[in-house]
């Protein structure tokens, strides 16, 4: 499959997700709960989500957890637009950006944290991307 299909086929998707312009609260689902525990005890400086999707979560945490600065990515431009919406209509500081999973454009050991929920197992390539990230 293609860069440019894949690409696709997410914009198309997030746009019929976002469709009813309503956006779905993160905490109903358990693993942004899990997430979150660890995040709130843990998380200082500058955090990554990478897969913010159309930035529910990212978002919230922003808002939740105002001493950190939350940047999120997602290969989707669609996904990223929505979330700049949404992140603006809540006047949330954060950066959103398009980015690859597989080549994020951030210097080594720039973020403090970094999360990523309901991702890794849409990224194409994703053994070689946790081979070079856990040296394994």
């Amino acid at each position: 499959m293609t860069t440019d299909k894949l690409e696709h086929d997410y914009d198309t998707w997030h746009h019929m997700m976002f469709a009813g312009g309503k956006p779905i609260d993160p905490l109903v689902f358990p693993w942004y709960n899990s997430a979150f525990a660890h995040i709130k005890q843990n998380a200082r400086g500058k955090l990554l989500e990478i897969g913010c999707g159309r930035g529910e979560f990212a978002v919230w945490l922003a808002r939740e957890l105002p001493e950190i600065n939350v940047t999120a990515v997602d290969f989707s431009p669609a996904a990223i637009g929505i979330a700049k919406h949404y992140a603006a209509a809540r006047r949330a500081k954060i950066l959103l950006l398009q980015d690859d999973a597989l080549g994020l454009g951030f210097p080594e050991n720039y973020f403090d944290y970094v999360v990523s929920c309901e991702c890794i197992e849409h990224v194409y390539g994703r053994d070689k991307w946790l081979r070079s990230s856990t040296g394994y």
